[in-house]
């Protein structure tokens, strides 16, 4: 809480949340826009023409000790889960996309909530 919180709103990208491989694009897109929103201003990316051991080396050393919550619904959670455990035997950090922290926000739970208590509020006033 000492430090000013950077909240950026995210593009819509077109990628299909039901399957794993595209989870994992979606989160290396992440990757990416995150090493975009912290890497210093005078050093350039590593080309895609270098190698992709470069290229990791570059994210882990720009954002190590960042961490990004992600929040969705439970099964959302759940994907991004299942993706970081494919990744569990990468070698980089950015890689596994140990820096993603995934949490569940109660959009659900919230909605029901007001539902019930708008139907609670309704018949009160029906039957009184």
């Amino acid at each position: 809480m000492s430090k000013k919180s950077c909240i950026v709103g995210m593009p819509i990208v077109p990628f299909n949340k039901t399957k794993h491989s595209d989870i994992c694009q979606y989160l290396d897109y992440v990757e990416n826009f995150l090493l975009e929103m912290f890497k210093p201003e005078n050093e350039q990316n590593v080309s895609d023409n270098e190698n992709n051991e470069e290229k990791a080396k570059q994210k882990d050393r720009v954002l190590k000790g960042i961490n990004l919550p992600l929040c969705g619904d439970l099964l959302g959670r759940e994907r991004v889960t299942g993706a970081k455990k494919t990744r569990m035997g990468c070698d980089y950090e950015t890689e596994r996309f140990d820096n993603i922290i995934e949490n569940v926000a109660q959009w659900h739970t919230k909605q029901s909530f007001l539902g019930v208590r708008f139907i609670g509020v309704m018949f009160s006033k029906i039957y009184t």
